[in-house]
């Protein structure tokens, strides 16, 4: 049996279907599933961590402005835990338990995009920092969005006899 990514302590799929149904939901691509999947390779994964660290950036480069806040914590949290939570999907033990992961990294991919608006109409943000996060936050919110879409019907088809 294979462990997702290779890692010690991660679930073991039990059999082909069980990871398949993990490898197209986080591919967003329900038609395609890729033996030997890792999460590394996985364009939801990567975006996931790019945003994070650009999200770690910006709130560094709002501190260095002398615009510390304590709502710049409140940024930080919920765009780093966007990725947190897609690769905690991976060691799911359950479907719903992998659909519900999702479901919070969409609502914390959501609750940035309030404080990035906020930060943005306060003018602690500049324009450009803004659109550009902004940007890399909507791309994630509808890949997470396909993929939830994507896990959803493949978890109703399974169930049904």
């Amino acid at each position: 049996m294979n462990c997702p990514a290779g890692h010690k302590g991660a679930i073991q799929f039990t059999d082909r279907r069980e990871k398949s149904w993990r490898s197209q939901i986080m591919t967003a691509k329900p038609s395609i599933h890729k033996e030997g999947f890792t999460m590394s390779d996985n364009e939801l994964v990567t975006l996931s961590k790019s945003f994070a660290v650009s999200i770690i950036n910006l709130c560094e480069t709002i501190r260095e402005r002398k615009k510390a806040s304590v709502i710049i914590n409140q940024l930080l949290r919920s765009g780093t835990s966007i990725g947190a939570n897609i690769h905690e999907a991976n060691y799911a033990s359950s479907k719903a338990d992998f659909i519900n992961k999702f479901q919070i990294a969409l609502k914390e991919c959501y609750e940035t995009d309030y404080w990035l608006e906020i930060f943005h109409n306060s003018k602690m943000i500049l324009d450009e920092e803004y659109s550009n996060m902004f940007s890399q936050c909507s791309k994630l919110r509808k890949l997470l969005i396909a993929s939830l879409n994507t896990a959803k019907k493949n978890a109703a088809q399974q169930t049904k006899p």
